[in-house]
């Protein structure tokens, strides 16, 4: 079926008294007015014709309804009679404003139901009040920001009013499983694993982890290989191993910060294993920091181990790097082993077992970025700066005072901003795919005519 509507304004301007930012401050007031009319009128004319084509034509239309009485029965009666409308407009919340419809009903000929139609034809809850768009929208803006902002900007872009309880409702009370994560055919060059704290919503209280791998490919491309809230590194192993298996070869690199578990149960994925250097700089300062050491001492070995783990390698390609320089990096770098095992001496000698310690267990991968591009050319993250950023931005929408959270609740919240965030076409696809985008409807713009006169 086609649908024509006629849009008329009325503009009145001030000889001499308007400027462009008027103009455009006027015409912005009609944005989200005119797509709330539009929709209106389409589903009242669309309603129109299908309690049309149910009631006053011979092949009538099948509407498929559980008998009257009948405990579930289906009756497929295609005749039915107009039985007037709900006595309020229905409302119906999208993501511009809310829609206010008068829905009417009919009643079937043969059991007696009295139902509506439109709600079945356009799949629209019985109960609900809330368009997929809307929720789309509530997950992009909580993806940006925290919920209390969140709320307060789709008023202000929408002038949609949602309370941040309905919204964090919205959110953790679906389950997203199709909002899928992991490599997805992609060949992941680098992988970045790191995690951050949150508190649990437990009786009694305490503190849960909630837990990133990123797998990088070698066009700079980022792919989400998984969120995990309170989950061992142990199973989260497991889990990545079975995705990357299917790829042709390993990934070059797996940078981390070190924590207990992830060596274990991550280490073997790629070639090589890289301590984060940045955590490295920062965990030494608190080891030392244990051992008693005063500031001022801290900060100067801080500052030496910086130059002995901040080796640069040079640019370009690996395969136009003169030999000689390449042995000339090699000698570089045995160096700078060479300094990292004198100031391991120089801390047990001084009785700083604490930072001793540290540095023994980073030995053996602070330096792999390096040794990985030696081997074959590849230049991988050395920290997981990536990641930080993440975890600032997770922390900036799932921590506050006062603030608690289901495993299941997070694990949903991070999900969405790692998707959103790093995998936006794949976002789209997404919500093309949950709100059954298929061409169904088109509205085209057919011509705006205008008419002035002076007043």
């Amino acid at each position: 079926m086609e649908i024509k509507i006629s849009i008329s304004a009325k503009v009145s301007i001030q000889d001499g008294r308007v400027n462009v930012n008027e103009i455009l401050y006027e015409a912005d007031k009609f944005g989200n007015l005119l797509k709330k009319l539009i929709a209106e009128r389409i589903i009242e004319h669309y309603q129109s014709a299908v309690i049309s084509r149910m009631c006053d034509t011979e092949e009538g239309l099948v509407v498929k309804h559980v008998k009257k009485g009948g405990k579930s029965q289906i009756c497929e009666e295609k005749r039915y009679t107009r039985e007037g409308a709900r006595s309020k407009k229905r409302g119906i919340k999208a993501d511009f404003g809310e829609l206010r419809v008068r829905i009417e009903n009919v009643k079937c000929r043969k059991c007696g139901r009295i139902f509506t139609p439109i709600t079945r034809a356009l799949k629209i809850d019985n109960w609900g009040r809330k368009t997929e768009g809307l929720v789309m929208k509530v997950a992009e803006t909580i993806s940006k920001q925290s919920y209390g902002y969140s709320v307060g900007s789709l008023k202000d872009i929408s002038g949609v009013t949602i309370p941040k309880a309905t919204a964090h409702r919205w959110i953790v009370g679906e389950d997203w499983k199709d909002l899928e994560l992991g490599r997805r055919g992609k060949e992941i060059a680098s992988v970045l694993v790191d995690g951050t704290g949150y508190k649990r919503q437990i009786i009694g209280g305490g503190k849960g982890d909630i837990r990133f791998v990123i797998g990088i490919t070698d066009e700079g491309e980022r792919r989400v290989l998984g969120v995990w809230a309170n989950k061992d590194w142990g199973d989260i192993g497991k889990e990545v191993k079975e995705d990357l298996n299917e790829q042709k070869e390993k990934p070059g690199m797996l940078t981390s910060d070190g924590e207990q578990g992830i060596a274990e149960s991550l280490g073997d994925i790629a070639r090589f294993h890289q301590r984060c250097i940045w955590h490295e700089k920062r965990d030494l300062g608190y080891a030392m920091w244990k051992d008693g050491v005063e500031k001022k001492e801290r900060d100067s070995e801080v500052e030496r181990l910086s130059g002995i783990i901040g080796m640069q390698l040079p640019g370009g390609e690996h395969e136009f790097v003169r030999e000689e320089d390449k042995e000339g990096i090699r000698k570089r770098l045995d160096s700078c082993k060479d300094e990292f095992n004198k100031l391991i001496k120089k801390f047990e000698e001084k009785g700083y077992n604490k930072g001793a310690t540290y540095l023994k267990n980073s030995v053996s991968n602070i330096f792999s970025h390096i040794e990985l591009w030696l081997e074959v050319g590849i230049i991988s993250p050395r920290t997981t700066s990536l990641l930080e950023s993440i975890i600032r931005q997770v922390g900036r929408r799932t921590k506050k005072i006062g603030a608690t959270w289901s495993d299941g609740g997070i694990e949903k919240v991070v999900k969405i901003f790692l998707k959103k965030t790093y995998e936006s076409s794949d976002w789209g696809e997404y919500w093309k795919k949950r709100m059954g985008i298929s061409d169904g409807c088109k509205i085209n713009l057919l011509s705006i005519t205008s008419e002035a006169r002076a007043t």
